[in-house]
């Protein structure tokens, strides 16, 4: 599987449709985590998430990790570095210490897309939320290769909900974005597809990306066909149950 730069990503987030992207797909972004309610300490950021860390205000702080293949970005440009190089799925981050996951550019690439949301889940709090953006299968924008979504691993909806189900997550909603066709003309990104974008909850299965949000599960829930319940010894009223007799 190719693996995109980051080097190459951070291009074409300064392109007039990257630029058209990355606030497409911030608006929903916001509708869903309003910076007032954004009241957790830690956000991190898997995958190529810069554009999107930059426009998110809330969190006391935020994280970005890329992984190995992608290669290292300075960030942010003039201060303390919040950006780091890790494996997917093995992140230098402690268990349960992180409150919000935006994974953009990630689980396509990865080789085992279980074993990613597995690592998501090992970090985050009780009740942490993740917020996922990835390819749809059905759109248009997973056959444009000029873009970084033209590449990797689609997903359709019931994949994706399959996928964070199995992976002890909890699916708070999904909805469809991107739903202009991949045109890279300034006019377009600029004028048409914002436009476009607001018919884009009532078109999923047409849209370039699925975008979910998910929160992290304590307990699992039962697998498997149910187990008959033992029956009671019965007991007679006004009497004890008889004891039973040793050996």
């Amino acid at each position: 599987m190719n693996f995109p730069a980051a080097y190459d990503l951070k291009e074409y987030y300064l392109t007039p449709q990257g630029n058209a992207v990355a606030a497409m797909l911030m608006r929903r972004i916001r509708a869903w985590w309003p910076t007032a309610e954004i009241k957790g300490e830690i956000m991190f950021g898997a995958g190529y998430t810069l554009p999107y860390l930059n426009a998110i205000n809330g969190p006391r702080k935020t994280f970005a990790v890329l992984s190995g293949q992608m290669g290292a970005v300075v960030w942010p440009v003039g201060g303390p570095q919040r950006c780091v190089l890790a494996e997917r799925g093995h992140w230098p981050i402690p268990a349960a210490s992180v409150d919000y996951i935006v994974m953009v550019h990630d689980l396509e690439y990865a080789e085992d897309p279980a074993a990613a949301l597995e690592e998501a889940w090992r970090v985050l709090r009780p009740e942490g939320k993740l917020m996922l953006v990835v390819p749809n299968r059905t759109g248009l924008w997973a056959r444009a290769e000029k873009t970084p979504f033209g590449h990797g691993r689609p997903f359709t909806h019931t994949q994706l909900h399959t996928l964070l189900r199995d992976g002890n997550f909890a699916l708070e909603r999904m909805t469809g974005a991107l739903l202009a066709p991949p045109i890279q003309h300034r006019m377009w990104a600029e004028k048409v597809a914002p436009v476009l974008e607001y018919l884009a909850p009532f078109c999923s299965a047409l849209c370039g990306v699925t975008v979910a949000e998910a929160s992290k599960r304590l307990y699992a829930p039962i697998k498997g066909k149910p187990k008959p319940i033992a029956k009671t010894a019965p007991v007679w009223a006004g009497e004890s149950v008889p004891a039973p007799h040793g050996p």
